[in-house]
């Protein structure tokens, strides 16, 4: 005589399989969530890098991210000065060391040099508004007059 096959439970009906399945789906949703664009960074904007912008690319809406390199004050008008970085799928700039160039970012408004720092990551929306020399004469890069900044929380 053949022993019995054992007992497979329908783990589809146990209700540690379902709770399984629904924090599943829950975290999909949630992963899901952290790739979406905030909405202060949602539109259309030119595909073009600060390192290829030029003229005929002034008065285009762009959104550009990077890293901080200082902090220019103008009186009422202050800028960002950034190195470019390429967007992730979130808007936020991807950590990596690539450098799409240089530009700054003016607004009549304050940056607390505590909170923009060097080396934060920022993603900035705005119009190409002209251009300006580097210290030295030797580069020149765009400004944009800013409509948006997101200050992106440091990495660890």
């Amino acid at each position: 005589m053949k022993p019995m096959p054992p007992i497979k439970p329908d783990l589809r009906r146990a209700p540690y399989f379902r709770l399984h399945s629904v924090a599943s789906i829950a975290l999909a949703a949630l992963l899901a969530g952290c790739v979406a664009v905030p909405a202060p960074l949602q539109g259309s904007f030119a595909s073009v890098s600060p390192h290829s912008a030029n003229a005929s690319h002034l008065d285009v809406e762009v959104r550009w991210g990077g890293r901080i390199v200082g902090i220019e004050n103008f009186g009422e008008r202050n800028c960002i000065v950034l190195i470019a970085q390429p967007l992730g799928a979130n808007g936020q700039p991807d950590g990596s060391d690539v450098s799409l160039g240089r530009f700054r970012a003016c607004a009549d408004e304050h940056y607390p040099t505590r909170s923009f720092a060097a080396n934060r990551e920022v993603t900035i929306t705005g119009r190409i508004e002209g251009f300006y020399e580097s210290e030295d004469g030797h580069a020149r890069w765009p400004s944009l007059a800013t409509r948006t900044v997101v200050l992106w929380p440091q990495r660890r």
